[in-house]
């Protein structure tokens, strides 16, 4: 069996002779700099969304669809315990033009708030 060598070592002992080298792109400078700069901007995005991931898993950050969900309970809660107030003065034995008036009041800051 004839030994079988790399193809270097086949053109040092007589064999074949080497290709030429493959060449590659010439990295100038300016690309070196390029590829530099766009490996940092991926090392920071990543390490980026590892502190995200980290402060989510600690509860430091919160989901918006969640936050929005919340205060959307909340605005409806604080309308609906508006537009009470004129009924739970009927009760108490608020004259009716009283009970008018503090309804267009509420009503009004309501509205005044739902525009702003």
């Amino acid at each position: 069996m004839t030994p079988t060598f790399a193809p270097d070592i086949e053109a040092l002992l007589g064999g074949t002779p080497l290709p030429p080298p493959k060449k590659g792109p010439k990295l100038t400078l300016r690309k070196t700099d390029e590829l530099n700069d766009a490996r940092a901007r991926a090392a920071n995005a990543t390490a980026a969304k590892a502190e995200m991931q980290t402060a989510k898993l600690a509860g430091e950050l919160l989901e918006v669809a969640a936050v929005r969900a919340a205060w959307t309970d909340t605005a409806h809660a604080i309308r609906a315990g508006m537009l009470a107030i004129p009924g739970r003065l009927t009760g108490q034995g608020v004259d009716a033009a009283t009970v008018r008036l503090v309804d267009a009041e509420v009503r009004a800051a309501l509205e005044a708030l739902s525009d702003g």
